[in-house]
């Protein structure tokens, strides 16, 4: 029998044209137990990336069959790491501590081969790597570095348009050209990424809340509260309303903001579970998350434009 949470009246809100929906919310177990908070899904959304309490390690898992691959047990391996275009490749930083002072290397996966491939290796500071195209951009010591993944993929100006943090700023680059960029002004910018379609910067301004703004830097709309932002499409974003006493987490819920209604919608509202870090699928119509406790689920939803 599925362990499978059905919602017995659909969360349905209505957001500007568009309305969502919960369809069902399902426990999802892999084969191999453990404490896990997710970190990816692969670009054809039958793998879930995800990591161990403190980013320590990075294990890939098929859906459909529940099976766990570990890709390492390196520390820091679950912060942010990314897949290549064609999901055949994955970067992640690994970090060591000699000295007590953080050094991190930065590891490329063939998923196909198996084989591991050092790009940077015992940096002082490095940066979470970009996607852009067929190649990943970071700065190593504060220089930048371009890698190229293998394999043709085909370009577009699309492809060649990313954002990065540097100095916790936004970072945007068309088509080779680079502007930092401050919607809200000074200040610390994280969990930064570009809309679906590249024609928006969604970010969290520490203290200030959760931001929406075209490329320009004008502020298309504030989303308050909203930790781990994560786009479902072009228009909505997920993220997760969390609280905690200090010490531990003692509340959080899933929840999606529309840019055009800027409205927040509870996708979750639970006593018993603290519902965290969603990662919308690329297909817009799941949302992978964890709890607190460490355990996995796959939200099913419906957006009706």
């Amino acid at each position: 029998m599925k362990n499978v949470l059905l919602i017995l009246s659909f969360i349905a809100c209505c957001v500007s044209a568009q309305e969502i929906k919960v369809k069902e919310i399902s426990k999802f177990i892999p084969d191999r137990a453990g404490e896990y908070t997710v970190s990816g899904i692969s670009p054809n959304g039958k793998h879930l990336l995800v990591t161990g309490p403190g980013s320590k390690g990075l294990y890939l898992i098929d859906i459909k069959r529940k099976k766990t691959s570990t890709i390492t047990e390196s520390a820091g391996a679950g912060y942010e790491p990314v897949f290549s275009a064609e999901g055949r490749y994955i970067c992640y930083r690994s970090d060591e501590y000699p000295d007590n002072k953080r050094v991190s290397s930065l590891q490329k996966v063939d998923l196909i081969t198996g084989d591991t491939r050092t790009l940077e290796k015992r940096v002082r500071n490095l940066t979470v790597p970009a996607v852009a195209g067929n190649s990943i951009v970071y700065l190593a010591d504060g220089d930048q570095r371009i890698k190229r993944f293998n394999g043709m993929i085909p370009k577009s100006s699309k492809e060649e348009t990313y954002v990065m943090l540097e100095d916790l700023a936004p970072v945007i680059c068309i088509n080779g050209i680079k502007r930092t960029l401050k919607p809200g002004g000074k200040g610390s910018y994280i969990w930064v990424s570009l809309s679906p379609d590249k024609t928006k910067l969604l970010y969290c301004l520490v203290g200030k809340g959760t931001f929406v703004s075209d490329l320009n830097g004008n502020v298309l709309a504030s989303a308050g509260k909203l930790n781990a932002p994560r786009w479902i499409d072009n228009q909505i974003v997920a993220g997760m309303v969390d609280e905690d006493d200090g010490m531990k987490v003692i509340s959080s819920e899933i929840v999606a903001f529309s840019v055009t209604a800027k409205k927040k919608i509870n996708l979750t509202s639970t006593v018993e579970r603290h519902e965290m870090y969603p990662y919308p699928f690329p297909d817009g119509k799941r949302i992978a998350f964890s709890t607190s406790d460490g355990m996995l689920y796959i939200m099913k939803i419906k957006v009706r434009q």
